[in-house]
């Protein structure tokens, strides 16, 4: 099974998924195994050719890209596509993705997003941001940035800084978001 899931992380952005389901047919017959939940695999992997192929910092900043692109468009529902639970959003550990949705929507609602722009995003690792920064400040502290396969996307919108924790999807395929601070 391992063998074959790294096969499948090398293979073309479009080839994977349905070189996934066909992974899923050969499993046993349980119904819980052909048929995971959206917060079991990831939702939505960028559209980029080759996007297996990249270095995992490539491939973090693309997700984070679309991240931050449905951040701006106001979109809740992509926001909590492209998230994994329990997310920690500002100060905020939200364990359910109806609750995060309800978040996102009273966050999204009192502001402009759509007047932002993404400028540029620098994808760090726990110890570069580190290096770079120094020790996050302590409203920063409780944002899961420390973990394996864990990268801190830094967006500038709009000349702001927006921190994006993204960690590898459990599958291996792609990335999800797992805390975020503005």
């Amino acid at each position: 099974m391992l063998r074959e899931t790294e096969r499948i992380k090398k293979l073309p952005a479009d080839e994977q998924a349905e070189a996934m389901q066909k992974l899923n047919a050969r499993l046993p017959a349980t119904e819980e195994l052909r048929a995971p939940s959206a917060a079991a695999r990831p939702s939505k992997i960028p559209e980029v050719k080759d996007f297996a192929s990249l270095s995992e910092a490539e491939q973090v900043k693309y997700s984070a890209r679309e991240f931050f692109n449905d951040l701006i468009a106001g979109n809740a529902h992509g926001l909590v596509e492209r998230s994994a639970l329990p997310f920690q959003l500002e100060e905020h550990r939200i364990p359910t993705s109806d609750e995060l949705f309800q978040e996102w929507l009273r966050n999204l609602r009192s502001k402009r997003t759509d007047l932002l722009t993404l400028y540029d995003i620098e994808v760090l690792t726990a110890s570069e941001m580190e290096k770079k920064y120094g020790r996050p400040p302590n409203r920063l502290q409780a944002m899961p940035w420390r973990a394996p396969k864990t990268y801190i996307a830094v967006g500038n919108l709009s000349g702001h800084a927006s921190v994006a924790v993204l960690r590898q999807h459990n599958s291996g395929l792609g990335w999800v978001v797992v805390g975020y601070h503005d």
